[in-house]
């Protein structure tokens, strides 16, 4: 076997073009951004601490039409009892977004601060030392406030005497552990998803006909037990829009997925593969595709998109 290594011009050349996509993608988000109407920006705008970018690039690309329909599917998926009316989570996070506006409104919106940014992700701390001069045996000169939390505390300074405390570390330890606090709060649904089942999305094209592939894990499917094995029925609807604009084609279908004993073991390591061409024609140029997966077995339900470009 020979292997191959890459010059450094070539290297630094593909690390470029790499950087570039980066750079235009999120230009291409950015102006997505830009032309949303009052009621989206809002929604982007007050879920900016729990919302994953992966969702946030999902709206943005999908039609208005949409996006109530992922609104609420958003607020759903985080709702820690289904069973009960109200959703926990959500009123919880508005409650506390409504509270760091009343406590820390300095300027600007308290909910955008330091202290407030802390409150919404990791609730109120167990306790709060004041130093309206600062803490000169810590070293701290400015108006001061501690926040204590189980595992660690947090400070924060007014150094501008604007009443906006900041976040001040004591240490590059200290920093780390804070933002990682902050980092698994903000995520703290990431191991639950996980548990989920999960899908690829793509799209091919293959002598003059387009076809959307998508690869569904069944590890993580949930099924019922029947006479041939485990099974269950996918309602899947696809998408082909062009960002921020109308659907340009669209399908929805139920396809069955069936597991059967004798394969059990391998069969549920396995994706099952869908594939479904799309009958309209498309004309070079940027596309969003959006699916949204529902296993009708137990109700769950996962919206994916992703951007191509068709030449």
């Amino acid at each position: 076997m020979r292997f191959f290594r890459l010059s450094p011009k070539t290297a630094a050349l593909l690390a470029l073009c790499a950087a570039a996509a980066v750079v235009l993608s999120s230009c291409r988000l950015y102006r997505l951004k830009r032309q949303l109407d009052a009621e989206d920006a809002l929604f982007l705008s007050e879920v900016r601490y729990v919302i994953t970018k992966e969702e946030t690039r999902l709206y943005l690309e999908m039609p208005k039409s949409e996006r109530d329909a992922f609104r609420e599917d958003f607020w759903e998926k985080r709702d820690p009892d289904p069973l009960t009316e109200t959703n926990e989570f959500r009123t919880e996070y508005y409650n506390r977004i409504e509270e760091a506006n009343r406590l820390f409104t300095a300027g600007r919106d308290g909910w955008l601060t330091d202290r407030g940014r802390t409150l919404i992700l990791l609730g109120p701390p167990v306790h709060k030392s004041f130093y309206p001069m600062g803490n000169p045996v810590e070293g701290l000169l400015f108006p001061t406030e501690v926040w204590s939390y189980p595992n660690f505390p947090i400070v924060f300074i007014d150094s501008k005497g604007a009443g906006d405390y900041e976040f001040h570390y004591l240490s590059l330890g200290h920093q780390a552990e804070i933002q990682k606090a902050l980092l698994v709060a903000r995520d703290s649904r990431r191991e639950e998803e996980s548990a989920l089942f999960d899908y690829d999305l793509d799209l091919r094209r293959e002598g003059g006909r387009t076809f959307i592939v998508l690869s569904v894990g069944k590890k993580n499917l949930w099924m019922a037990e029947g006479e041939e094995g485990m099974r269950t029925t996918l309602e899947i609807r696809l998408q082909i829009v062009r960002p921020a604009r109308d659907t340009l084609w669209e399908k929805t279908f139920e396809h069955p997925v069936l597991v059967p004993h004798e394969e059990m073991a391998r069969g549920l390591s396995e994706a099952e593969s869908i594939e479904v061409e799309v009958d309209t024609d498309l004309p070079p140029g940027n596309y969003s595709l959006l699916a949204r997966v529902k296993n009708l077995t137990d109700g769950e339900q996962r919206s994916r998109a992703k951007s191509v470009k068709i030449t």
